[in-house]
């Protein structure tokens, strides 16, 4: 249900030109300019991002929460400024970052 969400939230960069190009494989369509989508985010869910990591690709991993941890999701932006969605949710909890308090 969220997907379908975030999905009608990028149509309008869809007007504008700013989304993968046509061809381009099916999971890279829920992607669009990075302020493009950061921005739609914010407006539509109250997300902003709240931890960031460089990926193994050379992208920039980010998450993004709503204050009182309604929703999130997971995007990831290329060299080129494409901003890619991958996962979204809802119930976010942070857990304690901490070595001792972790098991496995």
């Amino acid at each position: 249900m969220r997907w379908t969400a975030i999905a009608g939230l990028l149509l309008t960069a869809c007007a504008t030109g700013q989304v993968a190009a046509e061809g381009e494989p099916a999971e890279v369509r829920l992607c669009a300019n990075r302020d493009l989508v950061l921005r739609q985010l914010a407006s539509k869910y109250e997300e902003a991002p709240v931890a960031i990591g460089l990926t193994s690709a050379g992208g920039i991993m980010e998450l993004l929460t709503s204050d009182k941890g309604r929703t999130w999701t997971l995007i990831v932006t290329r060299p080129d400024g494409l901003a890619c969605l991958f996962a979204a949710g809802e119930g976010w909890e942070p857990l304690p970052r901490s070595a001792n308090e972790i098991r496995y």
